[in-house]
């Protein structure tokens, strides 16, 4: 498994974003960007997710992971615009460091869809069709 700057960030924000929109469904809170920001990062929930993370990170992804710097500064920026109709700039990205380094990428985002020249493993339907 590698691990990117990136991946670690996305894997953070999901993790954050899908507890706290579980705890406010279970505690009737809003769930405005607002009130995530300036209440909710300050409650002890919040910080009970982030060790939570940080468990998860260093006893399950580190012991079976290789954290890699990714290369941006020689990364054609450009080149991750087409098509337009799908862009998803993470995506295009790890599509590319995955492949300079013959890696394969685990993913049920079916934006992935577009991603040239890298392996994907996946179950999402789109995908296994978008292969064929």
């Amino acid at each position: 498994i590698v691990l990117t700057d990136m991946v670690i960030s996305e894997f953070i924000n999901t993790y954050v974003r899908y507890e706290f929109n579980r705890l406010a469904e279970e505690n009737n809170w809003p769930t405005s960007k607002d009130y995530f920001k300036k209440s909710f990062k300050l409650t002890q929930e919040y910080e009970d997710i982030l060790k939570e993370i940080q468990i998860i990170i260093n006893r399950q992804l580190k012991p079976i992971a290789v954290q890699v710097n990714t290369d941006f500064e020689n990364f054609d920026i450009s080149s991750a615009f087409e098509p337009y109709s799908t862009f998803d700039f993470n995506d295009r990205y790890y599509g590319e460091v995955m492949k300079g380094r013959n890696a394969y990428i685990v993913t049920n985002d079916a934006d992935f869809s577009d991603v040239n020249g890298c392996t994907i493993i996946t179950c999402n339907k789109a995908l296994l069709s978008a292969a064929r």
